[in-house]
């Protein structure tokens, strides 16, 4: 089976690749805008793509089984609409016969019950983002079929090495010594799911019997609060126990307010930027860590593509 990656060069896209890579039932083709990773192994065969290029597409999925789309798409409804479609249009010519797009939790909104699934009816989502994934859902579901089934995942937080956002920042900070529980607002449900176990559920997902059109939720097996994650990098990855900070609402937003404007005087001031960005939960909101629904996927049981790697045993792989 020959599987194009779109979006290659990507924190999720780099381990599909290697992933697909390790794999002799797969020659993997990995395609970006830009230069490649390496130039060895499946890097080799690199493509390059283009996402405001939609002519060259063609060559770029030339000879292809299946399409793993990580690309990031432009802010824009309009615009997101229209290359979703026209990504459809080219896998279909060129003989596709699967895409696995890459959607985001955000398209649920604000939705806040216990427990969120694929039947839980989005809300209108609260960001531009969720907004421009959800409509690219809805092109999948109107143009799957007649011979390409589409696969939409939704993942919640992915973590890992080289992810900036739910790993490598926190690590960072408790390097520096930054990092802390959160006594009044770290008690939120971590929806957290490891790249590696991502990148297995899409390789398990080309050889799966699928309808034209399926949406799944990915989120890992763990039920734990955002206090529970810090503590595990701390104990996992430095042998430490955290200490507590308890900030009331009023002096964080104060302080994140002092440090955003600190950012973007920082155009002009490098430094003032760099204390900014040196700070722990400097320019997150109260409500970041809070919120308390998790995210779980019926249409992954009933597939068989649960994600099984508990984050303690991947902390664990990552120390040794």
């Amino acid at each position: 089976m020959k599987v194009l990656v779109l979006g290659a060069r990507g924190f999720i896209g780099g381990e599909i690749v290697q992933r697909l890579a390790a794999d002799p039932a797969i020659e993997v083709i990995p395609a970006g805008r830009g230069a490649p990773a390496q130039i060895d192994g499946a890097w080799s065969r690199y493509r390059a793509f283009d996402l405001h290029r939609p002519l060259d597409w063609a060559a770029a999925m030339a000879g292809c089984d299946a399409i793993i789309n990580c690309t990031k798409f432009p802010q824009g409804e309009d615009a997101n609409q229209r290359l979703m479609q026209a990504m459809i249009e080219a896998a279909r010519q060129a003989g596709v016969r699967r895409l696995i797009h890459f959607s985001s939790m955000s398209a649920f909104g604000s939705a806040n019950a216990a427990v969120i699934d694929e039947e839980t009816v989005p809300v209108a989502p609260f960001s531009a983002y969720g907004r421009d994934k959800l409509l690219t859902e809805q092109v999948c579901a109107d143009h799957a079929g007649q011979g390409l089934s589409i696969l939409v995942l939704r993942p919640t937080l992915v973590y890992g090495p080289g992810g900036l956002q739910w790993y490598d920042y926190f690590v960072n900070a408790l390097r520096r010594g930054r990092l802390r529980r959160l006594r009044r607002n770290g008690d939120g449900v971590a929806n957290l799911v490891y790249v590696g176990d991502v990148a297995r559920l899409c390789r398990d997902a080309l050889d799966r019997d699928l309808p034209p059109y399926a949406m799944m939720v990915v989120n890992g097996p763990d039920l734990i609060t955002f206090n529970d994650y810090f503590a595990l990098l701390a104990r996992k990855l430095m042998g430490q126990e955290l200490a507590w900070l308890d900030r009331s609402r009023r002096v964080w937003n104060l302080r994140r307010v002092l440090f955003r404007l600190m950012r973007k005087a920082g155009q002009r001031l490098p430094a003032l930027r760099a204390i900014a960005e040196a700070h722990i939960f400097a320019l997150e909101p109260w409500v970041a860590y809070t919120a308390p629904s998790h995210y779980q996927s019926a249409v992954a049981e009933g597939l068989g593509l649960n994600l099984r790697e508990p984050i303690a045993t991947v902390l664990d792989r990552l120390a040794g």
